[in-house]
């Protein structure tokens, strides 16, 4: 298969082995089931199963939103002189 995303998702490999190429990266990505992937918005992505595969794309905006609310908890402990 091949697209664009209009935002950054996450590509998980349920079960299988996949190919994944993305435009203006250099590299390229083998993933296999239980992994999963970022896959960046606005170039070409292509994804092609090396065997029978189960994969699922999800968007990122609702996990960011939660990571970002427990990260500013967490933060200030972090800082120096931050109590």
């Amino acid at each position: 298969m091949a697209g664009k995303v209009a935002a950054a998702c996450m590509l998980r490999v349920c079960h299988g082995r996949v190919w994944v190429t993305q435009e203006g990266l250099a590299e390229d990505f083998w993933i296999e089931g239980g992994d999963a992937l970022i896959l960046q918005p606005g170039g070409l992505i292509v994804i092609e199963a090396a065997v029978a595969s189960l994969i699922a794309i999800e968007s990122l905006a609702a996990d960011r939103a939660l990571w970002m609310r427990s990260f500013g908890t967490v933060l200030p402990r972090l800082l120096p002189g931050k109590a």
